[in-house]
């Protein structure tokens, strides 16, 4: 088409090829201005947000569940989850605050908690403090004593502690395996085992 078009015409395409270019290139200069602002600002602890958050689930509107939705859509956790599976996290998704020192949980402890980093970092120490790991905004754990299976006994594995003033989004282990699916599979797994072998947390 651009090779049959006359000069009026080629100006024209040319104009929207000019048009289309700088579209793109609007579209990455707001999404890196969006990823600076999360590494410098508390993007995802606006008081609005914190204030769904810590409204019980059954009450939060329409709009506050957008409003979730929006901002939360673009964590790593988040990105592995359907449109349905963020929606139902959103619904049921909390939050809590710790100031550096504050431990979010210890070795030995149950672990009935998924956790988001939203603000500030988390350092993860396992061996006595001879392995550590560092956590910072968008990064997520505690998911693998809600998972169970063999080996596992459902107890804490490392100590976590807040390495800032920070602010962790929650999920409760029922809410983590119902909306990632797992608990699908754990439901199946104990149907499957004879009455007898079923245990009160069965």
């Amino acid at each position: 088409l651009v090779l049959e078009a006359d000069d009026e015409d080629k100006k024209k395409i040319g104009l929207i090829q000019l048009a289309f270019r700088a579209r793109l290139v609007r579209k990455a200069v707001r999404k890196l201005s969006q990823n600076a602002l999360r590494k410098t600002q508390p993007f995802y602890t606006s008081p609005e947000l914190l204030e769904t958050l810590t409204t019980p689930s059954a009450e939060r509107n329409a709009e506050e569940l957008d409003h979730l939705l929006h901002v939360f859509h673009h964590l790593p956790f988040f990105e592995k989850l359907s449109e349905l599976q963020q929606a139902q996290c959103c619904r049921v998704i909390g939050v809590v605050a710790k100031n550096r020192g504050d431990t979010v949980y210890a070795q030995g402890e149950r672990g009935d908690v998924f956790y988001i980093v939203l603000q500030g970092g988390v350092t993860i120490e396992a061996d006595g403090g001879r392995a550590t790991l560092g956590l910072s905004i968008g990064d997520s754990f505690g998911h693998t004593e809600l998972l169970g299976g063999e080996g596992c006994d459902g107890t804490r594995k490392a100590t976590a502690t807040a390495s800032s003033k920070t602010f962790l989004a929650t999920l409760e282990r029922k809410d983590y395996l119902k909306i990632t699916g797992v608990l699908e599979e754990e439901v199946i797994g104990i149907l499957g085992r004879p009455p007898a072998g079923r245990a009160d947390e069965d």
